[in-house]
């Protein structure tokens, strides 16, 4: 399941233990691993400095055989902006954890609109799939097919940073003239702004006006799983998509 996530992915890891699962990880991966405390208060800080250094050594281990990553490990998981990763991996944490459904709850406030909810867990417990399923939803509708960006997500961010842009360049543009007394020269100068700004838009759709896409309503899973029962180590596995 682990390698179903596409390339140069941003990647959180929730209940992080040792960093193995490192080494499963694409190419280019920004990875990021959550530790928490253990049981004992007693002994949470040096179990979380011999985690973090453990983990470490294993992205070192994996950018030495060509990996690329780039990683850092994080106590706390609501420091962590929402939306903001493509995918969420959980290895044993629902199992181990005595609150799952908060666990599956943050993962699905970090991930972005299409992101990935990727977990193997023990199946030592029938109602992991359950469990993901009282956040996930069981069935989309929609064009965001698992771990695509959200097209209108993506139109919104470039439009926020363009409007920022173009803040950013008329304010400078007035600082320039704020000694000159000819209110024609501003609105001039405003005036090419617009006309500067309307061509690198232009530029950057190809000279082509941009249509904005059709939204699909075709449905399609939004949870899929499959289970090993096998008599030594029985798991289940499975992708949540988040809409």
């Amino acid at each position: 399941m682990i390698g179903s996530i596409p390339k140069s992915s941003r990647v959180l890891e929730i209940d992080a233990e040792d960093g193995k699962n490192v080494f499963y990880l694409p190419q280019g991966t920004d990875y990021t691993a959550v530790m928490s405390p253990g049981d004992d208060p007693s002994k949470e800080k040096e179990k979380m400095r011999v985690n973090e250094q453990l983990i470490l050594e294993c992205i070192g281990k994996a950018n030495v055989e060509g990996l690329g990553l780039s990683g850092r490990v994080r106590t706390r998981s609501q420091e962590i902006p929402a939306k903001s990763v493509d995918c969420v991996i959980t290895t044993g944490s629902l199992v181990r954890s005595a609150a799952p459904v908060e666990l599956v709850q943050e993962g699905y406030r970090l991930l972005r609109p299409g992101g990935l909810l990727v977990f193997v867990e023990p199946d030592s417990r029938e109602d992991i799939v359950e469990i993901v399923a009282k956040v996930f939803p069981e069935r989309i509708q929609g064009g965001v097919l698992a771990g695509e960006k959200n097209k209108a997500a993506e139109r919104e961010e470039k439009s926020m940073k363009k409007e920022k842009r173009r803040r950013k360049k008329k304010k400078d543009s007035v600082q320039q003239m704020s000694y000159q007394s000819v209110s024609s020269t501003t609105s001039t100068a405003e005036s090419d702004l617009v006309d500067v700004e309307r061509k690198q838009i232009e530029d950057s759709a190809g000279g082509e006006t941009v249509e904005s896409e059709s939204s699909e309503t075709k449905e399609r899973p939004g949870i899929i799983f499959e289970r090993e029962r096998n008599w030594l180590d029985p798991y289940v596995a499975g992708i949540a998509v988040r809409p």
